[in-house]
Parts: C-alpha cells; structure tokens; sequence
C-alpha cells in the first residue's frame, strides 16, 4: 500500500531531526581536530561575511547602505562636490547612493541608528561630536555609531577632505565576492587637535597640512605620496596627497614642484631651478620643494629622510633647506672644436621597468621621468651640437620633450629631435641637434630589411640627417644614428654592417661631406664587426683617433647595471666618422648621477675639421 504525501512528507521529516541531532553531537566535540562545524565555518567564509564584521558598509553586495547627508544651506559649488563622491562610489561600485539635506520637520529628531553618510557641518549630533575634536584647517573621516562622517570647520576644508576620501580611501576599501560589490568606510582621523606633531612649520604642527602636487603629473604625485610615507613614519599623522586644480587651497601645504599656487609661480618664476638641482623653501605655512625635475624632487625628499635618521631638528622657520646640486660638472670644449658630438643609449622605460628579467634590479632603477631629468642635465652642461639618442620608448617621448623646453627656458639652449615617432609608432633610434645653432638640409629614417613594421616601436634601424652650421661658414655634415643587432644574431648583425656600410657610402659620394655615425652597435671595439664596417666604409673610430693622439679622458666603456660604477674598458658605443678631421677630445661621462640614467654612459667626441 503506498503512502499518502502526508506520509511521506512526515517521514522526511523525522529523518532530517535525526541527522540533525547526531551531526550537533559530532560538532561538540572537543579533541583539537577539525570537524564538521570548522568546515561550515569556512565555508561561510568563502560565501558570506562572517558575523562579527562591525566594520561600516556603504555598499553591501551590490546595494546601497546608507543614505549621503549634505547641511540644509549648501552652497551650489559644495553640492557638486557632494555629487562627485556620489559619482566616485558609483564609479568603483556600480551602486548610486541616494541623498538628501539633514532638514527637520518642527520637533522632529535625527534617528541615531540609521546609517547614513554625514557630509560638512550637517546638524547632527555625530557632526558636532567629531568638529568638538578638531582644531581649526582640519578634516575628519570617521565613524560615529551608525553615521559615518566627513566633516571640517570651512567648504574648502570639507572639499579638500572628500577629494581625500575619493583619492585615497574608496577604491582600497571595496571587495567583490560573487560579482557584487561591498564598499567599507574608509577611515582618516587627524591629532584630534593635539599640537604635538614634531614636524612644525613657523612654530605650527603640520597636522593638518595637505601635500599638494601639480595634477595629471604622476611623476610629481610619486614623489608626493613618499613625503607622505616619510611623514607618516614619523609623526603617525598620514597627510592627504592632493592634485592642485581640484584642491582648494589651504593654510598649511606642501607644495611638491610646479604647482598652481602663488608661491610656486612665484619661486619657480624668479629662482629659475635648473636640473638636478634641489632646495625646500619655507614661507609662512607653505613649504615648496623647488627642483628641476622629478629625480631631484626624490633627491629632496631623501635629505629630508636621512636628516630625521641623523637626529636633526624638524622645526622649519622661513628660509631654504638642503640645498644642493647634483647636475654633471660642465665641461668646457676643447680649444679649436668645431663639432661635438654625443652618442648615448637611454635605456627604454619598458627595459628599465623589467630589468632582463631581474625584480631586484628593476626596483632600484629610476623611473624614466626621472631618468630624463639625468639625461638632460648631461645635454645642458656639456651642450653637444648633435647626439645619436637610443632607446626612446613611449615613456621618453612623454617626458623628454618637456625637459627640451626647460634647456630652452633655463639655459636658453635649443634641441630638436628628428624622428621622435614614425606615423606614430615610436622611435627608438632618433637625433637631436642644437637648432640654435644648426639648419637640419635633408634626412631621412629607414628599418633594417629583417625588422617587422607591424611591431610597436622601431628598434633595429637608422636615422640620418645632412646638417649646415648656421655661422659664417655654413660648414655642412652627416650624422646616421643606429643601434644594431649583436654578433649573437649573426644573420641580423650581418644585415645592418651591410645596410649600414650602404648607406654611408651613397652619402659620402652624394653629398662629399664628412660622415659620422653613432649608435650602440652591440660590438666591441675589436670585433670583426666593427673592422669589417669600418674597411668597408673607410671610417675611423672617434675613441681610437684620440688614443692615438693623447686626447682620450678616459678609457671606460661605459656599460654596467644602472647605478653600478663603470669598470669595464669594452666599448659597444661608438662614434665612427669619415672624412679629414681631428679628436681633441673624447670622453665617457661618468659625472654626479650619470650612472643612474642608464646601463649605458654618454660618450662625446669634439672634432675639428681639418
């Protein structure tokens, strides 16, 4: 006889409390192994938040928690500040928060336990209790029982606090678990207006302070977040990093390099920092790092840094601090030049961020904004007229070009780079010539014959230009630059002596000029590469010429790891040239933080025709 459904919905029943009440019995036990109850446990985990999670949720799993609370009387610019914390989390979280004024009805009261998100000098009790702990040019992001709260005394305060907020405490407080998205609330608490910060400015704690950095400059806005890690390691406080153009400006900042404020106008104006080149500037409550670039703003940090280690004072009044100079020292040409050129090999970005596959190593090299700071401190203090630059990825066509326009605005000298991009695609063998003092007449660019176009950049090339001196004498020459393949790719090594040795015997006899070519040709300077080229083409290497004639510096081919001194005597740089003319002087820079710029150094040659 079958059951009816009663019946066998009964004894499901009956048998699932069975199983239930051995199973609590198996999870009681106490022997220190794992048991049923622990893999629940984890399992929980895996799924859900566990149960004693009191952190604060303004987006849980995908819907919105709280509701945002801005004062009844906002003004029109902080409302568009409220909107764009609005905007921030939707962005990160996909969840739209709504919001509302903190108005009353008469006789009507704010519900302490409902979560909200309290923005500016609202009327709530929980905004009163977190500004009652402030002292004054402060900002406070913080919890107060079920409110979270952004709060300050003045709307520039409360701007500057919620850009702190968008920049730096909601993308790093939001998890994904199951496609949805939880957004915590991410806290910042200054001194509770204790005055006991050991960093002062003119007397004043820097509690407070916000460091400011010129916006959409990611090199300055790197060196602006180690000030704040220095500073946080230090005192405790960790200080808001802030772009200018969306910052109003407050009483006490730091101003890391150009900014929009009136001090770095002015400093930067007036004092004309050149490269390599470094002070901290203190005036009222704002302290300027004044640099010439990005490296020397890390230079200034680090003083900063090792002054703390040695025990100094860390009380600024007005007045400059850690001044210094790390630029190459110039040097003056030879008497009789009439030519000075320079071949150097400026190490990729994308070569310096992976170092042949060496962490360890990359992590020490400079990025390659600050590594242009270097390279044109090297072309302002020893202004060759002309230079075979190699390695010029995507990341030194950003960055190179702006420091060209600091020769021309500091020193008032004048680079042009021919062939920076082909169509767009970036270059990595391209020229720069004084045009101060040059007229480029013709040139030209050109792949070797086994390099493929479609590939991202060019490498394995040759740029060439004829250039006429713009003095009396109108003297005319050629300078190809390259950078070829090594004797460890036989066949492509043999392409570009061939394609190389081509090209300079056509401009020898078209244009009846003396030739040079510059490059990092991958061979040493006794290889039968180089002979084999140097035969075919009837040119002469710059660095033996000088040998020869007592008019080498230094005998130091320049490669090593970045930031490792040069030992070795093996040139893969080199400076070949065809025609009558003399070495007066050859040299491989090694001066104050060249080594830094690549694992290749500058190499210049003044010639002088005959």
């Amino acid at each position: 006889m079958k059951k009816s459904w009663k019946g066998r919905m009964w004894g499901w029943l009956a048998w699932l409390l069975l199983l239930a009440t051995v199973l609590s019995g198996v999870a009681c036990k106490t022997d220190g192994n794992s048991t049923d109850t622990d893999r629940a446990t984890e399992e929980q985990t895996e799924s859900e938040e566990p149960d004693n999670d009191t952190r604060m949720k303004l987006v849980n799993a995908g819907e919105a928690a709280v509701t945002v609370v801005y004062p009844e009387n906002i003004t029109r610019a902080m409302k568009q500040i409220v909107t764009n914390l609005i905007d921030a989390i939707e962005k990160e979280t996909g969840v739209r928060l709504k919001s509302k004024s903190d108005s009353l009805r008469v006789g009507a009261t704010h519900n302490p336990d409902t979560p909200e998100l309290l923005i500016g000098e609202t009327n709530y009790d929980e905004t009163g209790a977190v500004l009652e702990q402030m002292a004054a040019k402060q900002f406070a992001i913080c919890r107060q029982g079920a409110k979270a709260v952004i709060a300050a005394r003045s709307d520039s305060d409360v701007q500057a606090a919620l850009q702190y907020y968008i920049t730096n405490l909601i993308s790093q407080n939001v998890v994904e678990k199951n496609g949805k998205k939880t957004l915590y609330f991410g806290e910042y608490t200054p001194d509770s207006g204790k005055d006991d910060n050991p960093i002062r400015i003119n007397g004043e704690s820097i509690t407070g302070f916000f460091i400011i950095y010129e916006k959409g400059n990611s090199g300055y806005q790197v060196i602006a977040e180690q000030l704040q890690s220095l500073i946080q390691d230090e005192t405790g406080v960790r200080l808001p990093v802030c772009p200018d153009a969306t910052t109003e400006e407050t009483a006490g900042e730091f101003l890391v390099g150009p900014t929009n404020r009136a001090l770095s106008k002015t400093l930067y104006e007036t004092e004309k920092p050149k490269l390599l080149t470094y002070e901290l500037v203190v005036e009222g409550n704002k302290v300027q790092i004044l640099c010439g670039g990005t490296y020397s703003a890390r230079e200034c940090v680090n003083s900063m840094e090792f002054s703390f280690m040695n025990g100094e004072k860390k009380e600024y009044t007005d007045g400059k601090y850690f001044s210094s100079d790390l630029a190459p020292i110039a040097q003056a040409r030879a008497d009789g030049t009439d030519l000075r050129i320079m071949t150097s090999n400026v190490l990729a970005s994308r070569w310096g961020e992976d170092y042949h596959g060496n962490p360890t190593l990359a992590a020490t090299i400079p990025p390659a904004d600050q590594r242009a700071e270097i390279y044109a401190a090297v072309l302002a203090n020893y202004q060759p007229d002309v230079v075979g630059i190699q390695e010029t990825d995507y990341k030194w066509g950003v960055y190179l070009p702006q420091y060209l326009e600091t020769l021309k605005t500091v020193y008032g000298i004048e680079y042009t780079w021919v062939y920076p991009d082909i169509n767009g695609v970036p270059n990595l063998t391209g020229i720069l010539y004084r045009s101060d003092k040059l007229d480029l007449v013709k040139s030209d660019f050109f792949d070797f014959s086994f390099w493929d176009p479609n590939y991202p950049y060019h490498l394995r090339s040759i740029a060439w230009g004829l250039f006429r001196e713009k003095s009396a004498s109108a003297r005319e020459f050629v300078l190809a630059n390259t950078h070829w393949s090594g004797p460890e790719n036989p066949e492509m090594a043999a392409a570009c002596i061939s394609e190389e040795t081509e090209l300079v015997n056509k401009l020898k006899k078209e244009y009846n000029v003396p030739v040079f070519c510059t490059g990092d040709f991958n061979h040493k300077q006794d290889s039968e590469g180089v002979a084999k080229f140097l035969e075919a083409t009837g040119m002469r290497e710059s660095m033996r010429v000088a040998k020869e004639n007592g008019t080498l510096v230094n005998y130091i081919g320049g490669c090593a790891n970045v930031g490792q001194p040069r030992q070795s005597e093996t040139y893969i740089d080199h400076i070949f040239g065809y025609g009558n003319f003399s070495v007066l002087r050859y040299e491989t820079i090694l001066g104050n933080r060249v080594v830094w710029l690549s694992d290749h150094s500058p190499q210049i040659a003044d010639i002088k025709f005959n």
